[in-house]
């Protein structure tokens, strides 16, 4: 798989930007991705494994958006997104 993190920066300055604009956004975000922790439904990555080179990494991009019934931020992975023609999906 081709290497994504250039892509992921671009579309993390657009959730930076939303994120310092927004500071009821921010919390809910920030609260969400600490449950997600927490529940040990994501785990952080090892440092030594940001910088592989064998095509063993690709970062999944993330947004959040309001769930309409719940009232209340949902954080979205998008396995989906076409990086030099490949996806987590098309794999």
């Amino acid at each position: 798989m081709p290497n994504n993190r250039s892509f992921a920066e671009r579309r993390l300055r657009g959730l930076k930007n939303r994120l310092t604009n927004d500071t009821e956004y921010r919390d809910e975000y920030t609260s969400h991705m600490e449950d997600m922790l927490t529940e040990r439904y994501a785990e952080e990555v090892p440092g030594d494994e940001l910088h592989a080179t064998n095509g063993q990494l690709w970062y999944i991009l993330h947004h959040a958006i309001y769930h309409p019934r719940k009232e209340k931020v949902c954080i979205v992975f998008d396995c989906s997104a076409v990086n030099g023609g490949q996806s987590l999906q098309l794999q």
